[in-house]
């Protein structure tokens, strides 16, 4: 009972926060470390995901723990420089939707991927946040410094939902991964 209010206090609390104002036009701050940080904040979409993949790789074990939220993290980062230089994908906005609703429906399921499937998926994910960062990063702002912002919050991002995967019973596992697998599936439905 611990963990299950552990979890959805965590949950709560990530998803209730207020807009991070990270993007470009906003004026009222300086575009920085701090800002970069702010980010990811910015959209339940990015935090869902990045606790996700925390979540899904504690369930994984071993070394998906460190293995899939680095990939992603890099991919990332190799995503917001493609951004900052203009290239993405038309379906960027619909596989961070799906990403939300994938990485919920394989925490429900409980879907003991290989280590290479697993990296691969967090992979291409990490890559649609990446460039959806890229793009929004403010024209203004110092990019590297920019990046190490939000590159660090989804680490931290990871380790949150690293830390509620090694805390839940497989239970908590199974309904956390629905509710994101629903709410994926909403975010999915509006971005189409």
């Amino acid at each position: 009972m611990r963990s299950f209010k552990l979890v959805t206090v965590s949950i709560l609390m990530l998803a209730s926060a207020l807009p991070a104002f990270a993007h470009t036009g906003t004026g009222w701050h300086e575009h920085d470390l701090v800002a970069g940080f702010a980010h990811p904040f910015s959209g339940i979409d990015h935090v869902l995901a990045m606790l996700a993949v925390g979540f899904w790789a504690a369930l994984a074990g071993q070394q998906a723990r460190l293995v899939w939220p680095l990939g992603f993290v890099s991919c990332v980062a190799a995503g917001a420089l493609s951004g900052v230089m203009g290239v993405t994908l038309p379906v960027t906005e619909v596989m961070i939707a799906a990403s939300v609703a994938g990485l919920g429906l394989v925490v429900a399921l409980g879907w003991q991927a290989s280590m290479l499937a697993g990296l691969s998926l967090c992979a291409l994910f990490g890559l649609a946040h990446g460039m959806a960062h890229g793009v929004e990063m403010p024209v203004d702002a110092n990019g590297l410094v920019y990046a190490l912002g939000f590159l660090s919050a989804t680490g931290l991002l990871h380790g949150c939902g690293l830390g509620m995967g090694l805390k839940a019973n497989p239970l908590i596992g199974k309904v956390a991964g629905l509710g994101l697998a629903v709410i994926g599936a909403g975010l999915l439905a509006s971005s189409l």
